[in-house]
């Protein structure tokens, strides 16, 4: 599915891929309620090792950006707690704001509703979405997710982009 070289790349919207829809279809199999990672989120995540965030994704004309910041529990090195930011530097409020991950079948990912599908203008005010991984091939395979994002803009246009994140820090 997303075979071929982990090593970080730069983050660049990519075209839709048919395969897409399957991994972004809310199945059971996208999607798994997943225990541990359940317990994960209910006791919170003690960090084991610091990592540095990431900017996941930039839409340089709504000034929408998306960054990730890392937790590992302690004890369990596939589990990775994701703390997705959304900030909007632009001049005007983004609305309809929506994000769904796709993982390759050897991951296993849960995401917990966002704070809020609105974006103030100016970044005053974040929202927060949290998502959980369970790299069942930690330590042979690094993370790698695919996006898709999408917001109404303030003219009224709607906006939907994808693209793959392969820039995770080592480790995770």
């Amino acid at each position: 599915l997303l075979g071929g070289d982990p090593s970080p790349a730069p983050v660049t919207p990519s075209p839709p891929a048919a395969s897409m829809a399957d991994l972004l279809s809310g199945s059971p199999a996208a999607q798994p309620r997943l225990g541990v990672l359940e317990s994960m989120a209910a006791n919170g995540a003690e960090a084991s090792a610091a990592f540095p965030s990431i900017i996941a994704y930039r839409h340089a004309a709504s000034g929408v950006t998306v960054m990730f910041s890392f937790l590992k529990p302690a004890g369990n090195n596939a589990l990775t707690e994701i703390t997705a930011t959304y900030v909007n530097e632009g001049q005007d409020q983004v609305t309809d704001f929506n994000l769904q991950a796709a993982v390759p079948k050897y991951m296993q990912l849960r995401l917990e509703p966002a704070t809020s599908s609105v974006l103030p203008a100016g970044g005053s005010v974040p929202v927060y979405q949290k998502l959980y991984i369970n790299n069942t091939m930690h330590g042979q395979k690094g993370l790698i997710m695919r996006l898709k994002l999408g917001f109404m803009t303030a003219a009224g246009m709607r906006l939907d982009e994808q693209t793959e994140v392969g820039n995770f820090p080592p480790g995770l």
